[in-house]
């Protein structure tokens, strides 16, 4: 995988992720070193936080900004 594009796969494993650990966030940190480096090794950071702005932008992931000033992702519940 290119280190500055991601073709989708960065932006499914973070939402299957999110899916997997429902009710607990993630930080961006936590999600680049944690999950998606150990499943796509050549992946960025900053390719990370772009697929984490696409799923906020398609309303899948909402973010929540901590009180030492982290953000963190939480999968955004769905109504029923």
């Amino acid at each position: 995988m290119n280190l500055m594009k991601d073709d989708g796969t960065v932006t499914k494993d973070i939402s299957e992720f999110l899916k997997e650990n429902a009710g607990s966030g993630a930080s961006l940190e936590s999600i680049a070193t944690w999950w998606v480096m150990c499943r796509q090794a050549n992946t960025s950071p900053a390719v990370v936080q772009q697929a984490l702005k696409q799923l906020m932008e398609a309303e899948v992931v909402d973010e929540r900004k901590t009180p030492d000033g982290r953000m963190v992702y939480f999968l955004r519940k769905q109504d029923n």
